[in-house]
């Protein structure tokens, strides 16, 4: 993982020593004290398998205040096309992290740049049904 932030560094490192003996860490493992400098860059995606779909249930506030819209409570497919949901469904399968980065072309804010880590979680330690990001924004020059 090519993680340029600090702050998401931070939290996939938190994420890593939880990954122990080849279990996935849950979203129990976390504690918000430890977190709190990345918390309003938090996000919480839980999976709804009678709809086989994502719900963002927790979307922290420095992502509504970039973003320009407080997504908590809606499913992946009510915000983005399929590819989305297919995204979420292929790392649940995988149970890998992922790093994203790319221009903010949503909202017409072009200027604004974002680094995104997405982790899997598991109530269970074996079946991914959360996952715990984190988004990093900045001006472009």
């Amino acid at each position: 993982m090519d993680i340029q932030s600090p702050m998401l560094m931070r939290l996939y490192e938190l994420w890593r020593n939880r990954h122990l003996e080849g279990t996935l860490p849950g979203r129990r493992d976390f504690d918000p004290v430890e977190m709190k400098d990345c918390l309003g860059n938090i996000f919480i995606l839980e999976y709804v398998p009678d709809i086989d779909n994502f719900r963002y249930t927790l979307i922290g506030t420095k992502i509504v205040n970039w973003v320009g819209v407080d997504n908590t409570g809606k499913l992946v497919d009510e915000i983005f096309d399929d590819r989305m949901r297919q995204f979420y469904k292929g790392l649940q399968a995988r149970q890998v992290p992922v790093r994203t980065s790319g221009k903010v072309v949503w909202r017409d804010k072009e200027h604004v740049a974002y680094e995104l880590v997405t982790l899997p979680l598991s109530d269970d330690k074996r079946t991914v049904n959360r996952f715990i990001g984190a988004m990093d924004f900045h001006m472009k020059c």
